[in-house]
């Protein structure tokens, strides 16, 4: 009986921190929405012919889902066909703006309890494969290291609303969320400020219902260091693999005569 009290208190609980939709004036909004990032850890990578160095993949980090209560959800797909959080990754550096890339998650997976979405931000020679991923020698000349990277408050303070409005269409490669890892090439260098916004979308229409809502905090890379690895001098594998760096084969496993 008291184990069956706890589990109903632990519910309650998770339950009571999802977000209402609440309506003022006709118009429906996300009442009180928290979009947090945490976690933020680099990803190394282990070099060289005998993997004696050690650069950087990139960043991997918890990106988590903002909560909405269940009569919000069934509200928003009835009377608007929204269907999932529709996530977008920007990346700045030095006044300049790329779009990194997009995800979306569910409404109706959303389970109140630890929704978060593991992502990657590798840099573009770890980012193209998992073939890529055990070069002894990384593509592309990578040799970097992250020498200084954190979590920082996002300037732009949100106001913890978001109002649902019928915008524009996004015909745009959007990759949806799976019990890997979200993998996003952030380019030869990861120097720059990222950031994640999350919007309401209907997936039919492929159109956005809201403005976009930033993450309370933005991921910053503000200093990277280059890697001597002599072993690797010379060494193209995303041209000529090594044959230690290739995927073993059946035959490898077989006993010699």
């Amino acid at each position: 009986m008291k184990l069956l009290i706890i589990i109903f208190s632990f519910l309650l609980i998770a339950c009571s921190d999802r977000t209402p939709i609440k309506s003022k004036k006709g118009i429906d909004f996300a009442d009180g929405l928290e979009f947090e990032l945490e976690k933020l850890n680099e990803k190394e990578w282990k070099v060289g012919k005998k993997r004696e160095a050690e650069v950087s993949m990139g960043l991997n980090l918890k990106v988590g889902v903002p909560q909405i209560e269940e009569d919000g959800v069934e509200l928003l797909r009835a009377k608007y066909g929204i269907d999932t959080w529709l996530f977008k990754v920007t990346k700045y550096k030095r006044g300049l703006r790329q779009i990194l890339g997009f995800f979306q998650y569910d409404l109706k997976s959303i389970s109140g309890v630890n929704d978060y979405v593991n992502v990657n931000l590798y840099y573009h020679a770890a980012s193209v494969s998992s073939d890529f991923r055990r070069f002894h020698c990384p593509a592309f000349g990578h040799r970097l290291r992250l020498e200084s990277f954190d979590l920082t408050e996002a300037k732009t303070k949100n106001r913890n609303q978001l109002y649902v409005r019928r915008k524009e269409n996004l015909n745009a490669d959007i990759s949806k969320v799976s019990f890997a890892p979200m993998i996003f090439s952030a380019g030869q260098s990861l120097e720059g400020t990222y950031q994640f916004e999350v919007a309401f979308y209907n997936s039919n229409e492929k159109r956005l219902y809201s403005a976009w809502y930033g993450a309370d905090y933005m991921v910053v890379v503000k200093a990277e260091t280059l890697v001597d690895v002599p072993s690797c001098r010379g060494i193209k594998e995303e041209e000529n693999p090594l044959p230690s760096s290739r995927t073993p084969r059946l035959e490898d496993l077989r006993l010699p005569n």
